[in-house]
């Protein structure tokens, strides 16, 4: 965990908005498949970006910072989509080899009563889940954050950070 924290500076964003070939079912292990990929495909159409810098802690906490406004489609602490980059803070789960990032503003009624959705999705409402994780890719931070709605539509974004 001690490699990746620090403060990480935006350098790239990409996007991509798909539906599935077939229905998820509302399980942890149907969703998980679905939303734990990482969004590193996504590499070679990412786009220059900058202005939000992620700080995670060695207590396990992280936050965000946007420096001016970010366009991207983004998705709020309560799953909502906007236009671009609404920060939050909180505290992140380390599975794996990744830190599973869970905002400190998450509402009882998009938390799940599931354990394991809890410890990886970061919302989870019933018709929107979101599964929002980093991980090191060489001297890279790779930022996943895969969203499936109503067990069809899959909005998946990569953001690449460097280390300041």
């Amino acid at each position: 965990m001690c490699a990746v924290t620090g403060d990480w500076s935006l350098v790239g964003i990409a996007t991509d908005d798909s539906e599935v070939d077939f229905f998820v079912e509302s399980t942890f292990e149907a969703e998980f498949d679905v939303l734990g990929k990482s969004a590193s495909d996504l590499l070679p159409v990412i786009n220059k970006s900058h202005g939000l810098t992620l700080r995670l802690t060695v207590d396990g906490h992280f936050k965000q910072v946007v420096a001016g406004p970010v366009r991207t489609d983004w998705f709020d602490v309560e799953g909502v989509l906007d236009c671009e980059i609404q920060p939050f803070d909180g505290y992140f789960n380390s599975i794996e080899k990744r830190l599973y990032l869970i905002a400190d503003e998450r509402a009882g009624w998009a938390t799940s009563k599931d354990a394991s959705k809890r410890e990886r999705f970061r919302h989870d409402d019933g018709d929107t889940v979101i599964c929002d994780f980093v991980e090191m890719v060489e001297e890279k931070l790779f930022h996943s954050v895969n969203v499936l709605t109503d067990g069809t539509y899959l909005n998946r974004m990569l953001l690449v950070y460097k280390r300041i």
